[in-house]
């Protein structure tokens, strides 16, 4: 798989959960002290992150690490 295509995939799926939980983006940054801009780039899949960014993501959205790449291609 193409590196472009698994983050916006992965993206996507962050986008998913957050607008499934009623977390605003700005909400979301603030929560894990990163940039609303940053993340938006991250859900758009055009930045890869950190595997330790990764898990701030998802400990900002109360699910497990898993469930942000669960079903991904």
């Amino acid at each position: 798989m193409k590196k472009e295509k698994f983050l916006k995939a992965l993206g996507l799926s962050i986008r998913k959960i957050r607008d499934a939980k009623g977390v605003s983006l700005y909400r979301l940054a603030k929560d894990i002290k990163k940039t609303p801009s940053d993340l938006l780039r991250i859900e758009k899949g055009e930045v890869s992150m950190s595997l330790y960014y990764l898990k701030e993501i998802a400990e900002g959205l109360g699910v497990e690490l898993e469930e942000l790449v669960k079903g991904l291609p």
